[in-house]
């Protein structure tokens, strides 16, 4: 069955899965009751991006040139709730590892991330209710049904499908290669993070196809990207911490977010020094969805 599957029934199957878990989650989205349904939203948004860049040569003919941009708005929009989510997890889940006397001049930071959140889902309200985002739905829908007569689309999923995710693998691979044993820029691990999220989209495409190993190494590379993306997640914390605390010129607010931005800083510096833990059992895995690994 998957080993006689052609690209193209591979690429309506994802794609138009894609779409429907994008609508299935816009309703929570825009209440703001769950703030999963913000992140599934911008899950399928993120994987309808990947797996056009990823198909573009079989998809060209039909794919409307803008609707990557369009998608690239959308998720920037889903992505400021998101992060402003993700900010206020942050931060709060650490507040009641601090001394006690200090927690309450902490806590005055609050407010502030919470005028964040409520502006970011004000924006991603709007955004939803637009025209621009009714006409974005059309696209895709005419996307998700649109008929693929492609000679690449005639061809086995099974046997193209390595070809293409071994592009996004070798990015990942080389970035990676360059980086170990350690690296301590946030920017470059910040980067890694996005080709590992990359990597991870493709070869679970080729999951999709039937092809062998290819969902062990899928896994792996959503440790590498779990750990990577709490990496990230601190540094944008400090530097939250820090924007903030020029804006306040109160001497207990500072010390308590300087408590908080240390905190931080530690497991930070834990997560630096061993991401590259997560990135050997990936790069270990013996079993490639492409020979020659």
């Amino acid at each position: 069955m998957s080993g006689h599957r052609e690209m193209a029934s591979l690429i309506r199957t994802r794609i138009g899965g894609h779409v429907i878990e994008m609508r299935t989650n816009e309703a929570a989205a825009r209440l703001g009751d769950d703030p999963e349904g913000v992140h599934l939203m911008r899950v399928a948004v993120r994987r309808l991006r990947s797996d056009l860049r990823l198909f573009r040569r079989v998809l060209t003919p039909i794919a409307p040139a803008d609707l990557g941009p369009e998608l690239s708005w959308l998720g920037a929009e889903l992505g400021a709730v998101r992060d402003a989510d993700v900010l206020w997890s942050v931060v709060t889940d650490r507040l009641d590892r601090m001394p006690a006397p200090d927690r309450g001049a902490a806590r005055l930071l609050l407010p502030a991330l919470e005028d964040g959140r409520r502006a970011a889902r004000a924006d991603l309200v709007q955004a939803l209710g637009s025209e621009r985002y009714s006409t974005l739905l059309v696209s895709l829908d005419d996307l998700a049904t649109s008929p693929i007569s492609t000679a690449a689309g005639r061809q086995p999923a099974r046997r193209l499908m390595p070809r293409l995710a071994r592009r996004a693998w070798r990015r990942l691979h080389s970035a990676a290669e360059a980086l170990v044993p350690r690296a301590d820029d946030p920017d470059q691990l910040h980067h890694l993070r996005i080709l590992t999220k990359r990597a991870r989209y493709a070869i679970e495409a080729c999951d999709s196809a039937g092809v062998s190993g290819s969902r062990k190494l899928a896994r792996r590379l959503a440790r590498l990207q779990d750990h990577l993306g709490e990496l990230h997640d601190l540094v944008v914390a400090r530097d939250w911490l820090r924007q903030a605390t020029l804006r306040r010129c109160d001497a207990d607010i500072a010390f308590a977010a300087g408590e908080l931005a240390e905190m931080m800083w530690q497991e930070q510096c834990r997560l630096t020094e061993t991401w590259h833990n997560p990135w050997n059992g990936a790069n270990g895995t013996r079993s490639r969805p492409w020979s020659g690994g």
